[in-house]
């Protein structure tokens, strides 16, 4: 039978800071997110093992699709643990570059904050408002 690896998370720091109530429900969010995503490879390594190797087209599209979601979810929290920082600040400089790309794009930076707190509170949005800079 051919098993899939048991996924973990990546950085075991990041457990070790959780003191506001926001970062303990991003670790509990992650933690299910990572049981999740080792419970659908389960799920799909038994439909192979059951089906020799071809499931049931119905059964293993709804598990993949799922565990898409979930495995996402768990890169993009680790992203989002990876970029906290201790002496972190609410707004950038005004002079620094993403500061300037969101009112260009916005009008206003405080538009920009406030649509992208919208998209992260949206149900299924949670952990999945992404913002690059080059």
């Amino acid at each position: 039978m051919n098993r899939l690896l048991a996924y973990t998370h990546r950085n075991s720091s990041i457990w070790a800071s959780t003191a506001s109530p926001i970062k303990r429900s991003r670790c509990t969010l992650y933690k299910g997110y990572v049981k999740q995503t080792n419970r659908l490879n389960e799920r799909i390594s038994e439909l192979f093992a059951r089906r020799s190797g071809r499931p049931r087209a119905a059964a293993y599209s709804e598990l993949t699709r799922r565990l898409g979601f979930e495995y996402n979810s768990t890169v993009l929290h680790e992203y989002y643990f990876g970029n906290l920082k201790k002496s972190g600040f609410d707004h950038p400089d005004h002079n620094a570059a993403f500061y300037q790309a969101a009112e260009a794009s916005f009008g206003r930076y405080d538009l920009w904050r406030t649509d992208f707190i919208a998209v992260g509170q949206m149900r299924g949005g949670v952990g999945r408002s992404v913002t690059r800079t080059r």
